[in-house]
């Protein structure tokens, strides 16, 4: 095992995970991924544990991105932020704590979906009184076809759908205004989209190569598409845009296309 030692306080919390193989977590912590400084980072009794020197209230983005060893993860009461920290763990399949979803494949926290457990999951329903999906939430789950969003979602964060190749069915509510950067970037086998009405903006990279999108309705009340928003859309034959001042286009926005 491997271990940390500071030298500052008593440690007063913990993150435990467990892994496919049994080892530690090969990550070097810094004080910037939780704002705490670790104590001790050890994998003993099939599970390993991060300690820190005081209780943690935020994990930075990417801090566990693509442990693909690890199975389940705990996350205390304490942290109130964990806004893109894990994605692409494809093996990961529970999630416990206070903010656990009762299938344990979600993290709720004041609304906001923040961690998803992708192992085995194919189709999945978000649960209802969620507000967001968080950044990067579904990011690299290749095996899911659909994803079903409650209506009480009104907002979708970066990278939410991102690379979720096998997705084919993605229905966003009517109450959503932005389609944000890559939100949809990479998923390969969606053939149709409809983009709310109520959107209004689409940011950069929101649908680059997404290559099986074969049509497009831009909705009456868009008024910006951003840079290389519909790149390398390779099977996109038709663009109908409904509003009446055409939307601000940034470079690149339709570029690769069929059309």
């Amino acid at each position: 095992s491997q271990k940390i030692s500071v030298t500052q306080g008593a440690p007063t919390y913990e993150i435990s995970y467990t892994t496919s193989n049994g080892k530690i977590l090969p990550i070097e912590f810094q004080w910037y991924h939780f704002r705490a400084d670790v104590v001790s980072h050890e994998y003993v009794d099939g599970k390993g544990v991060i300690t820190f020197d005081r209780p943690i209230e935020y994990i930075a983005a990417d801090t566990f991105a693509d442990c693909t060893t690890l199975t389940s993860i705990t996350i205390p009461k304490s942290v109130t932020d964990c806004d893109g920290s894990i994605y692409g763990c494809t093996n990961l399949e529970s999630i416990y704590g206070p903010y656990a979803s009762e299938d344990k494949r979600s993290l709720i926290i004041n609304g906001e979906l923040s961690i998803f457990a992708p192992k085995g999951v194919t189709e999945y329903t978000i649960p209802e009184g969620v507000t967001s999906v968080g950044v990067g939430v579904f990011y690299k789950c290749s095996n899911l076809k659909k994803i079903n969003i409650p209506d009480s979602v009104i907002e979708i964060k970066d990278s939410a759908f991102r690379e979720c190749t096998a997705l084919q069915s993605l229905i966003i509510p009517e109450s959503v205004t932005t389609i944000p950067f890559a939100a949809i970037k990479g998923c390969v086998s969606l053939s149709n989209f409809d983009i709310p009405d109520g959107v209004t903006k689409i940011e950069s990279y929101a649908f680059w190569d997404c290559k099986s999108l074969t049509s497009i309705n831009i909705p009456a009340n868009i008024v910006s598409i951003g840079y290389a928003a519909f790149y390398q859309c390779s099977s996109l034959t038709s663009v109908n845009c409904k509003p009446i001042n055409p939307p601000t286009l940034d470079d690149f926005a339709f570029h690769y296309n069929a059309f």
